[in-house]
């Protein structure tokens, strides 16, 4: 038996108002809490546990729970770490023909992006002691 469903046409009106990249923001912040609660229950773990695992207060935590906040690349690291398990995945895209060539690319970049910061600090007297 379905129901019929009344929406107040003023709400519907002020949810469309909403741009579609700050509810595309909303709908990954509770996804992320959604997973996060996942594993959580998978572990057996309480939001008291997690806090305690995370070095967080139980507060920041409920927070994180409620689905409204915002969540950084460090942070979601954090609590990958914490949980044992990803919470996001990015899919990579690598055609099979370069084999890990634009990766190997990447790596050599930053290697000499990071040789030449060195030598900078060098040149300007900052060197490690």
């Amino acid at each position: 038996m379905n129901k019929i469903r009344y929406i107040n046409p003023e709400f519907k009106a002020m949810v469309e108002m909403i741009p579609a990249d700050v509810s595309r923001e909303l709908d990954l912040s509770f996804d992320i809490a959604l997973r996060i609660e996942k594993l959580l229950e998978r572990k057996g773990w309480s939001q008291a546990d997690f806090a305690r695992a995370a070095g967080k207060k139980e507060a920041e935590i409920s927070k994180w729970m409620s689905g409204q906040h915002n969540f950084t690349i460090r942070t979601i690291a954090k609590i990958e770490n914490v949980l044992g398990d990803k919470i996001l995945h990015v899919k990579q895209f690598r055609s099979n023909t370069t084999n890990g060539f634009q990766h190997q690319m990447y790596k050599n970049s930053t290697s000499s992006i990071s040789a030449s910061m060195l030598a900078d600090e060098k040149k300007r007297g900052y060197e490690k002691q």
